[in-house]
């Protein structure tokens, strides 16, 4: 721990240093610099050592004329060579304040790349640190380094300590550390897996292939997957590609670090790559590639074997195309282990609907694993695991729910080895559990229409486990039906609900057998828009200003929500953003200001959401539409009908068709839809006279569930009561007994 918080202090102090050299720079300026100071330190604690070593020699203290009777063998021993009067430890005792020090380093980062003849060449090649982006001045620039070699020589770092990953640590702080919205890590797609998840897949691997031949990952990052492997057996050839050059960069520099000596690191696109050699090439494949990320699939080679004569999945969505990857290059008696996000096993889109049932008649997807949440640092994105084998024994695919067999801690999930022997025993017991597992036949697959959602599957049953107050309040009506007063007047509800429903079924099949129903267009029955965007807008507390800025979260239960925590628009125009100016503020206004009955929509993440405006003190913002119903036509529909159509699952499946995801460099896409494809989605169009009854009865509907749940409430708290009041008596019953026994 102790190292960890010198690692965590160290990189704070540089960030705090480096912001500001440059006007509109920060610490991710000089990430690839940062990485290569680091890396520079690891070489030479690792000459020094090696020559001590070999030869008896403290190398530190040679001349560089003394050297040189050592260079030859050096060389030949670990692919590269490092003056005693460049090493790291030298530069930072006798250059730390030249004028010059960036000259200083790209002459000794030179010579490293020349004296090597393989992996550490790559690292060092089209290296500059004299480049003018670093710094506008050279004195800048010498600064620059100064301030980093001194930060990295203040890491305590053992280089005799092989299970001390001093990338890993740094890698991990950057992630985990709140104040880094755009460290370095996050801005190059570097994420680090923690070290549990690959002793999950270590133990997994084992089962089926105990002495692979090599190890790939084909999207590798900064190698954090295949290091982490290495702790375990780093003598095997070492394969991974990386899309984006620093993250390659790094991946080899851990390969050195973790002493593995044959591997290949290839920086390129995976799925634009392809080589006849690879195929089935891999014994073992760790993956984790990019979670719903596009790709460019028109400019696949027409001979590449990986993907011909296959469904493909939509250009903007590669989850399932880097599977077909991993499958291409897997031996036929290896294993695959690939993270991935669990959206891609429940999507519906045709394409990939097309991938999965030829994955499924393939008979190559062995299991399918649901993992915990917060695996990962700086977000909580569910991952599922694919488990994917060539020699299979059956036709069926096992699905697990492995999303709460972990081990919690206050900001992240890791697995145990009792958590991790525990998914194993699920693994390989290949049987339906409830709760746990299933063994799904390709026949049921198909009746799911190909949806590899693991929660379709698996048979959950409620257990009888309480754990708080609540849970055994809840449990009382919910399993025993105690007290039947309540029984009754939950009945009552239920049975006025159906009836609700049974009229409004009865309502619109009259409708459609006399033919009163039409399918207009939106545009057809409103005038639309979407609202505008504002950045870093400077909010006032108070109501001097009348406008709220509405955006997708004030949307709840048909209407707008007004309390006090909605943004104010301050009315002197000080609005600070890259889209607005100040002077066009009230243009803005004019564009986003809303009228009583107007009704807004938005896309969220499990559905729709629509409201009627009844205050037009409102402005909304561009992940909100506006449909203001046209008054006196034809085929005129209410407010409070069209929130209903909105909102209903009729629509949102339609919608669905013509969503779009945004990518902003996190780990989940946004869903979107353009306004235009919105303008022209038709909606049910019924007379004026029905569209009221429609809505009466489906406001009455709303009422009952909202007096459904009040009943519900004052129950929980009957119970709540009655418990609190046992276990007072409880507690008292025990305090007589103790009296007692102490008599």
């Amino acid at each position: 721990m102790g190292r960890m918080k010198s690692v965590g202090t160290i990189t704070k102090n540089l960030k705090k240093a480096l912001t500001g050299y440059n006007k509109g720079q920060d610490i991710t300026s000089y990430e690839k610099y940062i990485y290569l100071i680091l890396f520079y330190r690891f070489l030479s604690e690792s000459i020094i050592k090696h020559i001590q070593t070999s030869f008896n020699v403290n190398y530190i203290e040679l001349n560089n004329n003394e050297a040189e009777a050592y260079k030859s063998q050096v060389q030949s021993d670990i692919d590269f060579f490092i003056y005693p009067e460049d090493l790291f430890q030298n530069i930072v005792a006798k250059e730390l304040n030249s004028s010059r020090l960036d000259s200083t380093l790209n002459s000794i980062f030179k010579n490293i790349k020349q004296s090597s003849k393989y992996e550490i060449c790559e690292i060092f090649r089209n290296i500059d640190t004299e480049a003018e982006g670093i710094g506008t001045s050279q004195n800048i620039r010498s600064n620059i380094y100064s301030t980093i070699l001194k930060a990295i020589s203040d890491v305590d770092y053992d280089i005799n300590k092989s299970d001390y990953d001093l990338f890993g640590n740094i890698f991990e702080f950057l992630l985990n550390n709140k104040d880094t919205n755009n460290t370095m890590s996050l801005k190059n797609g570097i994420f680090y897996t923690q070290p549990s998840i690959v002793k999950l897949l270590k133990k997994i691997s084992d089962q089926y292939i105990t002495d692979p031949n090599n190890i790939y990952d084909p999207t590798c990052g900064s190698g954090s997957l295949l290091t982490e492997y290495a702790r375990f057996n780093n003598t095997i050839p070492f394969y991974g590609k990386e899309l984006n050059a620093i993250p390659a960069m790094l991946c080899r520099m851990n390969m050195i670090i973790h002493n593995v000596r044959d591997f290949k690191i290839s920086q390129c696109d995976t799925l634009l790559t392809y080589d006849k050699e690879e195929k089935e090439k891999y014994d073992l494949i760790f993956a984790n590639p990019p979670f719903g990320i596009p790709w460019n699939k028109s400019a696949l080679r027409e001979d590449d074997e990986r993907f011909n004569d296959k469904p493909l999945p939509n250009k903007e969505l590669a989850d399932w195309a880097f599977i077909y990857h991993i499958i291409y290059t897997l031996n036929k008696n290896g294993l695959a282990l690939a993270i991935d996000t669990p959206n891609m096993l429940s999507r519906t889109n045709p394409e990939e609907t097309a991938v999965k049932k030829h994955l499924v008649d393939s008979n190559q997807i062995d299991t399918i694993i649901l993992l915990p949440r917060k695996m990962f640092l700086r977000t909580d994105t569910g991952t599922c695991l694919f488990l994917i084998r060539k020699n299979k024994t059956d036709n069926n695919i096992l699905f697990v729910d492995a999303g709460n067999i972990c081990t919690k801690n206050s900001n992240q999930v890791t697995f145990s080895d009792e958590n991790i022997d525990n998914i194993i025993e699920l693994i390989l017991g290949r049987k339906s559990i409830d709760n746990l597992s299933y063994l799904a036949t390709p026949e049921e697959i198909a009746n799911h229409k190909y949806s590899l959602n693991i929660c379709d599957y698996i048979n959950y049953k409620k257990e009888h486990t309480f754990t708080t107050i609540e849970d055994v309040c809840l449990s009382d009506f919910i399993y025993e039906n105690e007290e039947e007063a309540n029984y009754k007047s939950r009945l009552k509800y239920n049975t006025q609900i159906k009836r609700v429903n049974k009229c409004i079924v009865n309502t619109l099949e009259q409708l459609k057998q006399s033919n009163q129903i039409k399918m207009i267009p939106l545009v057809n029955v409103a005038d639309i828009t979407i609202g505008s965007k504002i950045k870093d807008m400077k909010i006032d507390t108070n109501d001097n200003f009348p406008y709220r800025y509405i955006t997708t979260k004030e949307i709840q239960n048909g209407a707008v929500m007004e309390d006090s925590s909605l943004m104010y628009i301050k009315e002197n125009k000080t609005i600070h953003t890259e889209r607005i100016r100040k002077e066009d503020l009230d243009e803005f206004i004019s564009k986003g200001k809303l009228k009583k009955d107007d009704v807004l929509f938005a896309i969220y993440s499990k559905g729709t959401k629509a409201a009627i405006v009844q205050k037009p003190n409102f402005i909304f913002s561009d992940s909100v539409f506006r449909l203001r119903p046209f008054k006196n036509i034809e085929d005129e529909v209410s407010p409070a009908y069209l929130r209903y159509v909105l909102e209903s699952d009729y629509f949102v499946e339609k919608i669905n068709k013509h969503i779009k995801r945004y990518y902003n460099n996190t780990s989940s896409p946004t869903n979107y839809i353009t306004l235009e494809d919105f303008r022209q989605l038709t909606i049910p169009v019924i007379p004026l006279g029905a569209q009221a009854d429609i809505c009466l009865l489906l406001t009455l509907m709303e009422a009952k569930y909202t007096e459904l749940e009040l009943a519900l409430k004052r129950e929980l708290e009957v119970y709540q009561y009655r418990y609190h009041t046992n276990t007072k008596k409880l507690f008292n019953d025990m305090e007589t007994v103790e009296e007692d026994e102490e008599n």
